[in-house]
């Protein structure tokens, strides 16, 4: 947890200080699902938990920092993980929009309160910031995961409703078509 804590917080201060690169470049977005899927997939089974690749494998092109959006998906899958019941699936779904690439991370936890939906990409932000709450983290993977995405050019948001679940998703610019 500690070792996390210190990475989050590098991340954070090279994001500030505006000293954290972003490579530019395709690359596939399908298979880098797939490839942080299989990297989470230990974690996600120690709660009891499975990721799931929704559609049929297939290219899917995106345009920006492929190391950066592994560091998104393995915040996102965590996440979902984390406050999924056991015995309950994670599903990763890609979708092709006009000009970009929505990726929704979709779990069946308990929801985001209304009282905390303004705060949930801000730094340090918990839902439960009690002393005993059950999920670990440092509060700062949902502000790193946004401005890691908005400086490739995309968004990121969430949609959830109490009792049912979340789904988080982020979107990227598609590669330029050659013609």
């Amino acid at each position: 947890r500690l070792g996390v804590l210190v990475n989050d917080l590098l991340d954070m201060e090279k994001l500030v200080s505006g000293k954290m690169e972003f490579n530019d470049e395709d690359f596939d977005l399908y298979q880098s699902a797939a490839q942080s899927i299989e990297a989470n997939t230990n974690y996600a089974s120690a709660l009891g938990v499975e990721y799931r690749l929704l559609g049929e494998p297939r290219e899917i092109i995106a345009r920006g920092d492929n190391e950066r959006v592994m560091q998104v998906f393995a915040n996102l899958l965590s996440n979902a993980a984390k406050f999924s019941p056991k015995g309950e699936y994670v599903d990763i779904q890609l979708s092709e929009l006009d000009r970009f690439i929505k990726v929704s991370v979709i779990d069946k936890g308990p929801g985001i309160p209304l009282e905390f939906r303004d705060r949930i990409f801000t730094k340090f932000a918990q839902a439960d910031g009690s002393n005993t709450r059950k999920q670990g983290g440092t509060g700062l993977g949902l502000n790193i995961a946004k401005s890691f995405v908005e400086k490739m050019g995309g968004e990121v948001g969430f949609e959830s409703e109490v009792g049912r679940g979340s789904v988080f998703w982020f979107s990227l610019p598609k590669a330029e078509q050659s013609s």
